[in-house]
């Protein structure tokens, strides 16, 4: 009976809130899936930290053409639409405030920065993130010694960002202390039928 009374309660109490403050809260509330992770690429609600964002960023040039490449062009471009609040082009032509990603093997820009020393103190998917100058441009690189390194580092990029971090200085060094990176997944192995999420997706 008690149960069933503060259930009641709860449905009154979420229809005054409906009332009040119309369905837009209850629908974006509802929109929140989970799917997304830590991948959240909302508008940054810190107007300072937005300004110095929107300021040091104008373009982004991805050296490469790899499957892997691909998905970090396409995070960028959804990220920083997500993050800035407005679309950051992809560029050809390199300019200040350009985010400049890939490999010196296929970057002969990155290639020129004489960062050789310090790629070979990461593992083969480490990475490099920091402010340069090229040519009298300030430009943001993040680099590693291969294209799935250059996906960890823009991931990481795109964390500074969601923390509010300062791009002021900018410089990150990063190899993982293990040989291979997976998702936690939680599962039962083995199993013939699925469990509360659904089936494994272990075969």
């Amino acid at each position: 009976m008690k149960t069933k009374l503060l259930f009641i309660l709860l449905l009154s109490a979420i229809s005054c809130v409906n009332n009040k403050t119309g369905d837009s809260n209850l629908t974006s509330l509802n929109a929140e899936d989970g799917y997304r992770l830590w991948l959240r690429y909302d508008l940054i609600d810190n107007s300072d930290v937005l300004g110095h964002y929107r300021k040091s960023i104008t373009g982004y040039m991805i050296s490469g053409d790899s499957p892997t490449l691909k998905v970090v062009e396409n995070e960028l471009q959804m990220a920083l639409a997500g993050l800035l609040g407005q679309q950051v082009p992809s560029v050809q032509a390199l300019k200040k405030g350009t985010i400049v990603a890939g490999t010196p093997g296929n970057s002969s820009l990155i290639a020129s920065l004489g960062l050789d020393d310090r790629l070979n103190k990461l593992k083969n998917d480490g990475y490099l993130i920091m402010n340069t100058k090229y040519k009298g441009r300030k430009i943001i690189v993040i680099t590693s010694n291969s294209d799935v390194g250059v996906l960890y580092g823009t991931f990481h990029f795109l964390r500074h960002m969601q923390m509010h971090k300062s791009f002021t200085d900018l410089s990150v060094m990063s190899s993982s202390g293990v040989n291979v990176r997976i998702l936690n997944h939680w599962d039962v192995i083995p199993r013939k039928e699925g469990g509360p999420a659904g089936n494994t997706i272990w075969q």
